[in-house]
């Protein structure tokens, strides 16, 4: 029997040998992906219902549950969990070298960020989230309840707002001339503590444009401003500031400030 290159035999093994190789390239790849070695063990793929998520329940969610939340961190929850907590993200998926979490369950016993700080995890546990971890956070939980958010009420009763109004005590200033009403000391007590003075009184004219402009964003009338100044009275800027408060130029001007939206 001949078995030459030219010879049906040597074809049909060269087809055998070419289609093994294919098979071969086509199982290596899974092969690799599903097996992970973690401290010389073998480790197989993850899967979270019986594996992961009964660590979580057993030793993670006392402190990290539904009912409380150290670090603001929620383990219970897939969105919390990948959000991670007050002190950056716990968990980066596929890099269990990077994750806060593996670091925490594999310090030493007597470090103080051991977690859980009461006995710890076992090896296989430990192996079994580290894998979890590398292999990207295969996670199916779906869940629409929202994180428990806590508040200290004492804390946000003491907030400006929500306090009772009270007649605050005028500060003592330097210069008691100056100030012609109590609100006067208070802007005349801060500038003096950043060792400034006010500057000299604006004329007339200058006091209302400036009233002008910041109220309706529009410059006096030749007719208003003739009308100011020939009003003596000691009233005569209240009524200037009640007329512009009252003007519908008022409402357009600052209309723009508190009904558009500010971008996000």
């Amino acid at each position: 029997m001949r078995t030459g290159n030219g010879h049906p035999l040597a074809s049909s093994v060269a087809g055998l040998c070419e289609a093994g190789l294919r098979l071969l390239r086509s199982i290596i790849p899974s092969l690799v992906l599903g097996v992970t070695l973690l401290g010389g063990a073998t480790v197989g793929a993850i899967d979270f219902a019986k594996e992961v998520r009964p660590i979580f329940e057993a030793r993670c969610f006392e402190c990290h549950g539904p009912e409380k939340q150290k670090s603001s961190f929620r383990l219970d929850l897939r969105e919390t969990a990948m959000k991670g907590g007050s002190e950056g993200l716990a968990i980066v998926p596929g890099k269990s070298g990077e994750s806060a979490l593996i670091d925490h369950i594999t310090a030493p016993v007597d470090d103080e960020m051991r977690m859980p700080p009461k006995g710890g995890l076992t090896e296989a546990q430990i192996a079994d989230l580290s894998n979890w971890v590398r292999m990207g956070l295969p996670d199916p939980r779906v869940s629409t309840a929202k994180p428990v958010v806590t508040a200290d009420v004492e804390k946000a009763r003491s907030f400006w707002s929500l306090r009772p109004v009270a007649e605050p005590i005028a500060p003592p200033v330097k210069d008691p001339n100056w100030p012609r009403t109590a609100i006067d000391r208070f802007a005349l007590a801060r500038m003096e503590s950043h060792g400034l003075s006010p500057v000299a009184d604006a004329d007339r004219r200058t006091l209302l444009r400036r009233a002008t402009f910041d109220l309706i964003g529009l410059p006096p009338t030749p007719e208003e401003s003739a009308a100011f100044l020939a009003d003596q009275s000691p009233a005569a800027f209240a009524a200037v500031v009640d007329r512009l408060l009252a003007s519908p130029h008022y409402g357009e001007r600052w209309g723009r400030h508190w009904l558009v939206p500010r971008p996000d």
